[in-house]
């Protein structure tokens, strides 16, 4: 399941076009988007079912998905001296690799603290748990 598109990604470049002949084709970021969807499954599978198909939590993990794609592109023309409509001052100043990271972080510890709350929800209404056992005292 795909969480975003490489149009969503070109939408953090302006006047991007990924074209075969760019430096960033549109094959490699498509490449770039099944790589990151493989570690955030990765990651998110640790604390519930993946791909996730929650639409708030698809929301989510797509934004989170597109910031990482954009954050190796922006790494990527930096490091070729490269810039595809905006200037280098601006992609320097951003990094969306970190707000990817922290927002990532984020979500997993939601969705922790929701998987946790739940195996307690259901080991204290477990039927055998709930069951109160008297003991016979032998005082009359």
């Amino acid at each position: 399941m795909a969480y975003a598109t490489v149009a969503e990604v070109q939408n953090y470049f302006q006047n991007a076009t990924f074209g075969t002949s760019d430096p960033i084709s549109s094959t490699k970021v498509q490449f770039m988007l099944d790589s990151w969807e493989a570690m955030i499954n990765m990651r998110l599978s640790l604390v519930c079912a993946t791909p996730v198909t929650d639409s708030v939590i698809s929301k989510v993990v797509k934004e989170v998905q597109v910031k990482f794609v954009a954050n190796d592109i922006d790494n990527i023309l930096r490091d070729r001296g490269n810039s595809v409509g905006k200037s280098n001052s601006v992609e320097k100043t951003r990094d969306l690799g970190k707000e990817a990271n922290e927002k990532l972080n984020t979500l997993f510890e939601y969705l922790k603290t929701v998987r946790d709350e739940a195996r307690n929800l259901v080991s204290y209404n477990n039927a055998s748990d709930a069951v109160p056992v008297f003991k016979r005292s032998t005082e009359y």
